[in-house]
């Protein structure tokens, strides 16, 4: 009987020792990701476009005619992070002739303005 009750407490020491090497490892995994992953950018100004362009990537956003006609903010977060710019909706159909023989342009004519 008590050599049953020592396979069992010898088997628990082994799943126990098992599951804190694991630990160890994933702990060393981390610590050296940690030191050799860099760490977050500084807020001094995001690059975007120099860093995609640096990596073969264009950067490029739909936008809205609305927002970049009357919102500033909205308007120098496109200038300032994007390479291209497509219109959103301003060329689709119903936009551009609302009446038959009648044309409005003056959505696209605002996305290529900026």
């Amino acid at each position: 009987m008590a050599e049953g009750l020592r396979r069992t407490t010898t088997r628990g020491r082994g799943s126990l020792l098992a599951v804190g090497a694991v630990c160890v490892v994933v702990f060393v995994v981390a610590a050296v990701a940690v030191l050799v992953l860099p760490g977050p950018a500084e807020e001094s100004g995001s690059d975007l476009p120099g860093s995609a362009s640096s990596h073969g990537i264009e950067s490029g956003v739909a936008v809205a005619v609305d927002p970049l006609r009357d919102d500033s903010d909205y308007r120098d977060v496109v200038t300032d992070h994007h390479t291209s710019v497509t219109a959103e909706n301003t060329l689709k159909w119903v936009h551009v002739q609302p009446e038959r023989h009648e044309f409005d342009w003056s959505g696209s004519d605002t996305v290529l303005g900026h």
